[in-house]
């Protein structure tokens, strides 16, 4: 039987986080915690679009590479590998 880890906007402890984590085989994401992320994606999108500045880790590389800005067309691929990158720490 399926356990699953529902995630919502509401705050919970950290300790209760993990637990749900270690025990649950799926993750749920709340209606509202979708509508919230995708409306700060749109206000990220938005932000990127129409001032053109330096946002960290998000047109601009990480730590020591801060100051390098990441051409539009490679922006998915940094994130991509941002992702990856902590997937193989993990």
């Amino acid at each position: 039987m399926a356990k699953k880890l529902l995630l919502s906007e509401q705050k919970e402890s950290i300790q209760d986080f993990w637990k749900g984590l270690l025990e649950a085989n799926q993750i749920e994401l709340t209606e509202g915690l979708k509508n919230k992320i995708q409306k700060n994606r749109q206000y990220l999108e938005d932000r990127l679009e129409t001032k053109k500045e330096a946002l960290y880790g998000i047109n601009t590389g990480f730590g020591s590479l801060c100051n390098i800005e990441i051409k539009e067309d490679e922006l998915s691929d940094l994130q991509h590998n941002l992702v990856m990158s902590h997937a193989c720490g993990v």
